[in-house]
């Protein structure tokens, strides 16, 4: 897990956010490692691209996401590491969060540029939730 995934999402659940993973991980891998890592009860549901047909490129898995959590695109923060993967949700109307991965994306600046809201560490999101709530 990236550091302070499990702080962000024990402060996100606590505001009452419900949350879904998307992923283009196979649902075994991101299963196995969202319960050794203690973070599989914070998800309502997981969608992977495998099971839905379509990659990041398409944003069909955070529709059918957002669409679980009883949600508008609008109302959905979408947290990516992965430049493409955020601009597809940024083009289909999901508020975007760009998530610095030192082993990721070689783009920052872009993810940057692309992002509603860019953070080099989760944990610095609990700082501004009540800006975002505005």
């Amino acid at each position: 897990a990236k550091e302070g995934a499990k702080e962000l999402l024990a402060f996100l659940q606590e505001q009452g956010v419900k949350m879904a993973a998307a992923t283009s991980s196979p649902r075994p891998h991101v299963t196995e490692a969202l319960n050794r890592l203690g973070l599989l009860s914070y998800m309502q549901e997981i969608y992977t691209t495998g099971e839905v047909g379509e990659s990041k490129h398409s944003p069909r898995i955070y529709e059918l996401a957002a669409q679980s959590l009883e949600c508008s695109a609008e109302e959905i923060l979408v947290f990516e590491d992965s430049l493409y993967a955020l601009k597809t949700a940024k083009t289909a109307g999901f508020r975007c969060v760009g998530v610095y991965d030192a082993q990721g994306e070689s783009d920052q600046q872009g993810l940057k540029m692309t992002a509603d809201l860019y953070l080099h560490k989760l944990i610095e999101f609990s700082a501004i939730w009540d800006e975002l709530q505005k």
